[in-house]
């Protein structure tokens, strides 16, 4: 039971990082773009993304992850990496759900009312910030799980 779980906790970690590092790159290449249409079409995908893909992504790691630590003689929810790895995932998840969240929803109403402008590039800026931040803290995670200090 524990194989599996780590395999599905393996695999939700995977397709969070990765989205995640993909649409930062996305994100990148589309505000070099400063094109409305652009902007609005990756506004849009975030938004769906991050309500869909990444919550669900990030919630299956946090429960597989849990009954992993559950079902193992061999794990404690007392170890540091373990805690500091529940942390990191609850910090990513709000995080995406709230700070990043906004940011996406607002750069979506900006692009619709304004266009292209000085609001929508300050949005994209504090995105990327954000994206980065999120990044750190889910790369920070996996070494955590690898070195187990």
């Amino acid at each position: 039971m524990y194989t599996f779980f780590k395999f599905v906790h393996v695999a939700a970690v995977i397709a969070w990082l990765g989205a995640g590092v993909t649409f930062s790159i996305m994100n990148a290449r589309v505000a070099r773009t400063r094109d409305a249409n652009n902007l609005a079409f990756m506004a849009e995908q975030g938004e769906w993304f991050g309500s869909r893909f990444f919550s669900t992504s990030a919630v299956i790691t946090l429960l597989s992850g849990i009954v992993m630590v559950v079902v193992s003689d061999a794990l404690s929810f007392g170890d540091l990496w373990i805690t500091a790895g529940f942390a990191g995932i609850i910090i990513s998840i709000i995080l995406g759900s709230v700070l990043i969240g906004r940011a996406t929803t607002q750069l979506g109403d900006t692009v619709a009312a304004e266009g292209f402008g000085p609001g929508t590039e300050a949005i994209q800026r504090r995105l990327a910030t954000l994206g980065t931040i999120d990044l750190v803290v889910l790369f920070t995670v996996v070494a955590l799980m690898i070195y187990k200090p």
